[in-house]
């Protein structure tokens, strides 16, 4: 992929975007996840075709319709890790989503205190995205 495109899919996820891990209980442990969403949906359909993923509608103030990207999983991380260079706001983020799956089960077998640290880091960009949750609606 080209570094313009990869450049313009950081700017949409640093701007619409979402850079998070919720807990799989099944598992135990955490999955990663990127979402981007836009009123446009031709923006998510082209993320869409370059990486897959899915598409919903949310519902906004029981007005506006949202679509929403979302990719999780290996195909989230080896996207975080192509777009980092190109991120601004939310680089930091992109590093823990990261790290919390290159300690993912699947990829090996965690240690108590490896999932641990994982829960430390999905609770952090948890409260990340939250802040900035809170600070849009303000």
């Amino acid at each position: 992929m080209r570094k313009t495109d990869l450049a313009y899919v950081a700017g949409l996820i640093d701007g619409e975007g979402c850079i998070g891990a919720q807990l799989h209980k099944s598992k135990d442990c955490s999955m990663i996840f990127i979402k981007v969403g836009m009123a446009d949906r031709e923006c998510v359909e082209f993320l869409q075709f370059l990486f897959g993923g899915k598409i919903y509608q949310e519902k906004i103030k029981r007005k506006n319709t949202i679509y929403v990207w979302a990719l999780y999983g290996m195909k989230a991380w080896e996207i975080l890790k192509e777009i980092k260079p190109y991120l601004i706001l939310k680089r930091s983020r992109a590093e823990i989503a990261i790290r919390i799956f290159e300690g993912h089960p699947y990829r090996k077998q965690l240690t108590p205190m490896e999932k641990f640290l994982q829960n430390i880091d999905s609770n952090m960009l948890h409260k990340l995205n939250t802040r900035e949750a809170k600070r849009d609606l303000d």
